[in-house]
């Protein structure tokens, strides 16, 4: 007789109870998906780590701050002069 995944589900509470282990929510995760995940988990830390730095190598203290100056803005979009 096969258990339906919710049966699974309660036996392995009651194992986990018994023996006072935590039950792993990735135990029944198909293994590209883990791969996938750490992947994607790998990629985010890696943007986070560099994002900063290639922030402070382009602007210095100023590129890491909100608080910069408009000369930038104001070069940028200053009015055209018309004939």
């Amino acid at each position: 007789m096969t258990q339906t995944r919710g049966e699974e589900f309660k036996e392995d509470l009651r194992k986990a109870e018994a023996t006072g282990k935590l039950i792993r929510p990735l135990d029944d995760t198909a293994p590209h998906l883990r791969a996938a995940a750490r992947q994607d988990l790998w990629f985010v830390v890696g943007f986070d780590v560099l994002a900063p730095l290639l922030a402070f190598a382009w602007g210095g203290l100023s590129g890491l701050t909100a608080a910069r100056s408009n000369r930038t803005h104001d070069l940028m979009f200053a009015p055209q002069e018309t004939s």
